[in-house]
């Protein structure tokens, strides 16, 4: 009794997470899902997490604009898009911007620390930037505190700035546990969401 209980909680809480995307997302998804799994294997990021950011930053809006300045898919502001040479109003560029920008990241992490744990970094200066790392890591070592990632992760608590950056990273976990869950990316494009894309497309860019 207990066992099919908890398989039937399960499902439903597998449903839940499948209606966190409505039609519309789903759609947008759609027509940049290819694109998203091009840039992913271009420079080595994880399709989920890549996904899994993009969701979370715009849920797919090419047009997105936050009250920061920040535009596009990918949500770059105009500094950090001239500094990863991203046209913020080209899906093909944000999205390859937000592949490399992670990838960067990753690359420039700690390489003691494990693979989960210098992609949760990653993301964390996605959304935040570098400098409170620099700032965490001096004030680590002037406490005489090793450099793991629990004492960084315990630093950047101290910090208002990170807030953000420390339920950003979270966000973005829990979008990949149900990307995974619901298997949405292991699903066949159809013949009718190619030619939408086609019809999207424009020159080789989405319009």
């Amino acid at each position: 009794m207990k066992k099919t209980l908890l398989i039937v909680m399960t499902l439903l809480s597998v449903s839940s997470a499948n209606n966190d995307w409505s039609k519309q997302t789903k759609h947008r998804h759609s027509l940049v899902k290819h694109i998203i799994e091009q840039e992913a294997k271009r420079y080595k990021v994880p399709v989920e997490r890549l996904t899994a950011l993009l969701y979370t930053e715009s849920r797919f809006k090419r047009y997105a604009k936050s009250g920061t300045g920040s535009y596009g898919i990918a949500q770059f502001t105009r500094t950090k898009a001239i500094e990863m040479h991203v046209n913020r109003r080209n899906v093909r560029s944000s999205i390859r911007g937000a592949a490399k920008s992670l990838r960067k990241e990753f690359d420039n992490s700690i390489k003691e620390f494990t693979t989960e744990q210098r992609w949760n970094l990653a993301c964390i200066y996605y959304n935040r930037g570098k400098s409170y790392h620099f700032k965490s890591k001096r004030a680590l070592k002037s406490k005489g505190k090793i450099i793991s990632y629990n004492n960084l992760i315990n630093q950047y608590k101290k910090y208002s700035y990170m807030d953000e950056g420390m339920k950003y990273y979270k966000k973005i976990n829990e979008q990949i546990k149900k990307l995974t869950s619901w298997k949405i990316l292991s699903r066949r494009t159809n013949f009718k969401e190619k030619k939408e894309v086609s019809c999207a497309c424009k020159g080789g860019k989405m319009k």
